[in-house]
């Protein structure tokens, strides 16, 4: 990470500030926050960015391909949110199989 970018470590709450640098200038959001904290993969912050916890000056940022500019301070609460669950396939009763056939 560069040295004039700012990252600082989770505070309560499970919140960082990440300042966008010079080299962030045009790139997407998602993609930022990922160079910034490489712990967390790019498509977990793109699902904290759809959920709303992404902010850039007290504003919701809910587009992971926005352009970013160097200078904007975000902030994050990387809190595990549960992710949509997989739901099994049910199989078909065999009452259904024979009725359908």
């Amino acid at each position: 990470m560069p040295a004039d970018a700012a990252t600082d470590g989770p505070v309560p709450g499970g919140q960082v500030e990440i300042r966008s640098d010079a080299e962030d200038a045009g790139q997407r959001l998602d993609r930022v926050l990922q160079r910034h904290l490489p712990e967390l993969s790019r498509t977990r912050f793109k699902q904290l960015i759809l959920a709303g916890d992404v902010t850039s000056d007290g504003a919701v940022q809910r587009d992971p391909a926005q352009r970013v500019q160097p200078g904007q301070n975000f902030w994050s609460s990387c809190r595990n949110r549960p992710t949509r669950s997989r739901r099994r396939r049910r199989s078909r009763s065999r009452s259904a199989l024979r009725m359908s056939t």
